[in-house]
């Protein structure tokens, strides 16, 4: 767990934890450096969430991999601040960053990733991206 809440804390210099799944899995090979590109690599996790031939703990793992890629745009390319959250699952600890800015406060961008793509009508980017940014779907987002 010690390794984990390292890797967390980290999460902004050593992305290879969560890049990597996202390469083998999703053929994303790069971090998302703007807005479409944060678009293009959510349609490419949806589509794999969504094939039912795929391995829940591969979609899960996808599903925190991506979200720590959307802290790391949001943190590093819009300005947002972050801290390092602890929550007990049934018998670990969970580490997870919130990210905050003048419009949302808190946000834990892995929940409402799961909350977004959890149930068979999937949440667009844009109703995902207004929640975790407090943008409304119909401004412009760049």
């Amino acid at each position: 767990m010690k390794a984990r809440a390292n890797q967390m804390r980290n999460f902004l210099n050593d992305d290879s934890f969560y890049l990597n799944p996202l390469s083998e899995k999703l053929g994303i090979t790069e971090l998302v450096k703007d807005v479409t590109e944060c678009e293009i690599a959510y349609s490419k996790l949806i589509k794999y969430i969504s094939c039912m031939k795929n391995d829940y703990s591969d979609k899960t793992e996808l599903v925190h991999c991506y979200a720590l890629t959307v802290d790391k745009f949001l943190i590093e390319q819009k300005g947002f601040q972050w801290t390092l959250k602890k929550k007990y699952e049934p018998y670990n600890p969970y580490y997870y960053p919130e990210i905050s800015n003048d419009k949302v406060q808190d946000i834990d961008v892995i929940s409402n990733l799961f909350m977004a793509v959890g149930n068979k009508r999937k949440a667009s980017f844009r109703e995902f991206y207004w929640h975790i940014t407090g943008i409304p779907v119909d401004e412009n987002i760049d």
